[in-house]
């Protein structure tokens, strides 16, 4: 080989190398800030999942669904939001109130469309 053709693969292999560690660093660097934000989603998880243990549904769904907003990135995001579905139906379909629950007492006279113009809906 001639001198060009190996000054030419040396520095081939130089920028290379050079570009390597510059990924490198710039991987670690985001790696670490990564990690406070693993941890707190990691911490709120273990948290839902007390929640789920003690049956109370609604601070467990809304500790998934806060995981879910704040950290979409987090690894067990699939996991998660088939947990916050199954809670989801398992609230519908419970005597659980919800802030959202109307309870309405039937009264003599009550009809659906009465009804549904009194709570803003359709019959």
């Amino acid at each position: 080989m001639n001198r060009k053709a190996v000054i030419t693969i040396v520095s081939v292999i130089v920028v290379l190398f050079l570009g390597f560690l510059i990924f490198k660093g710039k991987k670690s660097q985001l790696e670490a800030r990564q990690t406070p934000i693993s941890l707190e989603a990691q911490q709120l998880y273990a948290k839902a999942e007390s929640f789920k243990r003690d049956r109370d549904l609604l601070k467990a769904k809304d500790v998934y669904q806060q995981i879910l907003t704040n950290y979409p990135d987090f690894d067990k995001v699939e996991e998660i939001q088939k947990q916050a579905e199954v809670l989801s139906l398992e609230i519908i379909f419970s005597n659980i109130q919800t802030p959202q629950t109307v309870v309405h007492e039937v009264q003599p006279g009550d009809s659906i469309a009465k009804l549904a113009k009194q709570y803003g809906t359709t019959a």
